[in-house]
C-alpha cells in the first residue's frame, strides 16, 4: 500500500494504526480528522509525503517517529496539543513549520540529523529537555529573544554546530535534573564542533554539564549582568575571550586553564572570582577594571609570563597566591596611595625578587613599611599620581606631604589663607 485515502467521515487515526507500514508513502488527513493518536504512523520508513488539514487538533506521541523519508512537514495551526517526539528520528527531514501558538518544542525533532539551519520563533519560550538532541546535521540555530531557557540536553550531540549565540532573555542553560533516559546531560554536551560562544546579559545559571564535551571552543564573549557560576565548561582550547561592558561580576574560575594571551577587563567589573585567570599559562597582558576593590585568591596564579601587571587606585586588599608563581613578572605597578593589605608572601612570589615596583612617588616609604610589599626588593617612585578621574592636579592637593588628600590638607590651606 502507498496511497492511503481516508473516508470523509473519518474522525479520529487510531494508536499504533499504521505503524511499520513502510510501504506506505503518501498521505493527506481529511478535514474530517481531529485527532492523530500515538504513533499512528511511527516507523513509516517510506512515507515522503504528510498533508494534515487545518481540522487536526490534537497529534499524541511519537504519531510520525522513525518517518525516515519526510523531508519536509507543516504542523497546521488548528493544532493545540501536541504531543512528545512527534517526528523524532525523521532523519530525512531538513524543514518544519509549526503553528505560532506553540510555545515549546515538545521534543518533536529528536535525532533529526538532515536538519542544517534552524531559526527558533518569537513564540517559543522554552527550549526543553532533549528538543534537539541527536540532530547530528545540525549547523546553525538562531534563538529569539523569547527564549528565556535552555534545559537539559536541548542540542545535546549536535556536533555540526560551530558557533552558539545565547539571546538577552535567557536566564538559565540546563537545570538540576539528573537524568533523563537513565542519564545526566548539559543542554550543549557534545556539541564538539562548537568554536564560539556568546553568553547573553540575562544569563544567571549555567548548569555544571551545559557546555560538557565541547573541547572545541576556541572563543567566548561573555556580557552576563548576572552573579553566573560558570565553572565545567571545557577551557583548555578558548585562545580569545571579550568581557561585554555591562558586566559587573566575573565568576570563579573563569577562563582557568585556558590559552588566552591577553585580558581586557572593563572598569564595570567589581567583583572577581578566585582563580579567574589562574593557570592561563599563555598570558602575557592583563589590564584590571579600575572599579575593583580587591584581587582574589589565585586570579593569576601560575601565569607564567604575564610579564606586567598595573594594579588600580581602587584596590585596598590582595588576596593569597594572588601572583603565585608568575615567573615572567618583572614589572609590577600599583597605584594606590595607601598600600593594599597582602594576605602572605605568596601573593606574590616569586616576584619579590626579579620585579621592579612602582608606586606613587610620595608613598615609597609607605610601601616599604608594610609587610610584604616591602620583601620587593627595588621600589621605585614613578607611578602616576593621578587620581582615578584622571585629574592630573589631584595630588598637587596634598599639602601636607603625607600621601592623602584628605581634610588635614583642607586644614591646613584654610589655616594659610587666614594668616595672610
Amino acid at each position: 500500500m502507498e496511497n492511503l485515502f481516508f473516508s470523509d467521515s473519518l474522525l479520529y487515526i487510531g494508536k499504533h494504526a499504521f505503524k511499520n507500514c513502510t510501504a506506505l508513502t503518501n498521505v493527506i488527513i481529511p478535514n474530517s480528522v481531529t485527532i492523530i493518536d500515538e504513533a499512528a504512523f511511527l516507523g513509516c520508513t517510506g512515507l515522503i509525503s504528510i498533508i494534515i488539514s487545518n481540522a487536526v487538533n490534537t497529534i499524541k506521541d511519537s504519531a510520525f517517529s522513525g518517518c525516515s523519508g519526510l523531508t519536509e512537514v507543516t504542523v497546521p495551526n488548528s493544532v493545540t496539543s501536541f504531543g512528545k517526539y512527534v517526528f523524532a528520528g525523521c532523519t530525512s527531514l531538513t524543514s518544519f513549520t509549526i503553528p505560532e501558538s506553540f510555545t515549546t518544542y515538545n521534543r518533536a525533532f529528536v535525532g533529526c540529523t538532515a536538519l542544517k539551519n534552524l531559526i527558533i520563533p518569537n513564540n517559543i519560550k522554552q527550549i526543553v529537555l532533549g528538543d534537539f538532541r541527536g540532530c547530528t546535521g545540525l549547523e546553525s540555530v538562531s534563538i529569539s529573544n523569547s527564549v528565556t531557557s535552555i534545559g537539559p540536553g536541548a542540542f545535546e550531540n549536535c556536533t555540526s554546530l560551530t558557533e552558539i549565540t545565547i539571546p538577552d532573555s535567557v536566564t538559565s542553560i540546563g537545570d538540576e535534573y539528573h537524568g533523563y533516559e537513565g542519564h545526566y546531560t548539559g543542554a550543549f554536551s557534545g556539541c564538539t564542533g562548537i568554536r564560539k560562544v556568546t553568553i547573553g546579559k540575562s544569563l544567571s545559571g549555567v548548569h555544571s554539564g551545559a557546555f560538557s564535551g565541547c573541547t572545541g571552543i576556541t572563543e567566548l564573549i561573555w556580557n552576563s549582568k548576572k552573579s553566573c557560576s560558570f565553572t565545567n565548561m571545557p577551557k583548555s582550547n578558548i585562545m580569545q575571550v571579550r568581557i561585554g561592558d555591562e558586566v559587573k561580576e566575573l565568576p570563579s574560575d573563569f577562563v582557568k586553564n585556558s590559552k588566552i594571551e591577553s585580558i581586557i577587563i572593563p572598569d564595570s567589573v567589581i567583583t572577581i572570582g578566585k582563580s579567574a585567570f589562574e593557570d592561563c599559562l599563555n598570558l602575557k597582558s592583563a589590564t584590571l577594571s579600575q572599579s575593583v576593590t580587591s584581587l582574589p585568591e589565585s586570579i593569576f596564579a601560575n601565569c607564567r609570563k604575564l610579564k606586567k601587571i598595573t594594579i588600580p587606585y581602587s584596590v585596598t586588599s590582595i588576596a593569597d597566591d594572588a601572583f603565585y608563581y608568575c615567573e615572567d613578572l618583572t614589572d609590577v605597578t600599583c597605584l594606590a596611595k595607601t598600600p593594599p593589605s597582602i594576605s602572605n608572601y605568596n601573593s606574590f612570589y616569586p616576584a619579590y625578587q626579579m620585579a621592579t615596583l612602582h608606586v606613587p612617588e610620595r608613598s615609597v616609604n609607605a610601601y616599604k613599611a608594610t609587610d610584604w610589599w616591602n620583601c620587593f626588593l627595588d621600589i621605585v617612585g614613578d607611578a602616576s599620581e593621578e587620581n582615578p578621574s584622571g585629574d592630573s592636579d589631584y595630588m598637587k592637593c596634598d599639602v601636607n606631604g603625607d600621601g592623602e588628600v584628605n581634610i588635614s590638607d583642607v586644614n591646613v590651606i584654610i589655616k594659610a589663607i587666614l594668616t595672610h
